[in-house]
C-alpha cells in the first residue's frame, strides 16, 4: 500500500529518496518475503503436529477427527491471510507448496489414526469367511468417520 502511494505521487517526491526510503522500510522483510513458502511450510507443519488426532479410546479418536477438519482449514485460512498481508500474494507460489505439505501431512495422519482405529475395533483379525456382526457403538462411530469425511469434502470445495 504504502509503495503505490508513493509511486502514485512520485512526481512529487526524488526518485532516489524514495527508493532509499522504501527499502529502508521494507528491507528487512525482503528475506521473509522470498522465503516465504518454506518458513510458511515449516509454521503449518509444526500447527499441525500439534493436534492430537490418536486418543486411547476410538470414541475420542473418532471424535479428535471430526474437530480436527476445522482446525485443519483454520490452519489453511491463516496461511492464506499471512501470505497476502506479508507478501501482498506475491508468495502466492509458497503458500501452494506450503498448504500442499499441510494437507499432505493431514492425510497421513487421518489414515494413519483410521488404521489405529481398525486395530483397536479389531477389524483386521475379523476371519473373511466369519459373519462380521458390528456393535452399536461400531456402527456409530463409523456414522462419525463418514460425516468427517463430508466435512472435509464440503470444506474442500
Amino acid at each position: 500500500l504504502f509503495r503505490s502511494t508513493v509511486l502514485a505521487h512520485l512526481s512529487d517526491y526524488n526518485l532516489v529518496k524514495v527508493m532509499e526510503l522504501v527499502e529502508v522500510v521494507y528491507g528487512p522483510y525482503a528475506t521473509y518475503q522470498l522465503r516465504y513458502g518454506d518458513l510458511e511450510e515449516s509454521n503449518l507443519l509444526i500447527q499441525i503436529s500439534a493436534i492430537p488426532l490418536e486418543h486411547g479410546e476410538v470414541l475420542d479418536c473418532v471424535q479428535e477427527l471430526s474437530l480436527s477438519v476445522n482446525k485443519l482449514f483454520s490452519l489453511a485460512s491463516g496461511a492464506v491471510e499471512r501470505c497476502i498481508k506479508l507478501t501482498d500474494g506475491l508468495g502466492t507460489c509458497g503458500l501452494l507448496q506450503a498448504l500442499q505439505a499441510l494437507f499432505k501431512k493431514y492425510v497421513s495422519d487421518f489414515t494413519n489414526t483410521l488404521q489405529s482405529i481398525r486395530k483397536k475395533c479389531k477389524l483386521d483379525t475379523v476371519p473373511p469367511d466369519s459373519l462380521f456382526q458390528e456393535d452399536w457403538s461400531a456402527f456409530q462411530n463409523s456414522v462419525r468417520l463418514i460425516t468427517t469425511a463430508y466435512e472435509i469434502g464440503r470444506a474442500y470445495v
